[in-house]
């Protein structure tokens, strides 16, 4: 009689088999679900770490972009600041220049002169105790005269006539100093030394007399200078003299 569990064989010989496993190994199980989970884990981990940088370096660069917006913002205001500033003072630099040279009684005389249409304007010397008042023919051109002639032979009328136009010659030469060092603008000062300026290049005799005078005497360039810039604008041009007093036709 044989094993049930036994395989036939050889007469005489019984050979007993192995049972087949009926219980599952739950330790080695464990373990090998531990491992998968920690597994699972640590790439949940790492992703969630990850994805916290990736998150927070965006916040960081969108941070840093508002920022350097800001500031760009804040360099921009800064200047447009300053611009302002800037053309604020230059503006009132301008008109305080301008009042002082309307303010200036001789330069003012000049002035009346280059304006008028009369046949005889009247000047006073102010600076005389008392008080001393000059009919200028200007029909006879006594005016150009005055700054032709020889400084030497020249009465008193000439020579307060001179010293009118030296001091708006002054005035000249200042403007022209502060818009070459760009303190001022010419919008700024254009009135009313752009209207008189005009008015003495209409006067061909008084104009070349005058250009006459400050290249004979070499005063400022800056004088033709500031001439030029309102001539120009008009579409005339400054002439010079070749000669001492001589007049370009």
């Amino acid at each position: 009689m044989t094993n049930a569990n036994s395989t036939p064989s050889l007469p005489g010989v019984i050979v007993q088999t192995q049972k087949a496993p009926t219980e599952i190994n739950w330790v080695e199980g464990a373990h090998g679900i531990e491992s998968i989970v920690t597994i699972v884990g640590l790439a949940i981990g790492a992703w969630w770490a990850y994805r916290n940088d990736w998150v927070k370096s965006a916040k960081d660069r969108n941070d840093d972009r508002a920022l350097r917006r800001k500031e760009q913002e804040q360099r921009e205001d800064a200047i447009n600041q300053r611009s302002r500033q800037l053309r604020w003072d230059q503006a009132k630099l301008a008109k305080e220049i301008n009042d002082q040279f309307l303010e200036d009684h001789e330069a003012q005389e000049a002035l009346g002169i280059v304006d008028s249409d009369a046949l005889i304007i009247e000047i006073t010397d102010d600076d005389k105790k008392p008080p001393i008042t000059f009919r200028v023919i200007l029909e006879n051109d006594q005016h150009v005269k005055a700054l032709q002639i020889n400084p030497k032979g020249a009465n008193p009328m000439e020579t307060f006539i001179r010293e009118c136009f030296d001091a708006w010659f002054y005035w000249m030469s200042i403007m022209e100093q502060y818009l070459k060092n760009e303190l001022i603008r010419q919008e700024d000062i254009a009135y009313p030394s752009d209207y008189y300026i005009r008015c003495l290049r209409d006067d061909q005799k008084l104009y070349h007399a005058c250009v006459g005078y400050i290249e004979r005497h070499r005063l400022s360039p800056n004088i033709l200078a500031f001439m030029r810039r309102f001539t120009e604008a008009t579409g005339a041009s400054i002439t010079t003299t070749s000669a001492p007093g001589a007049a370009t036709p």
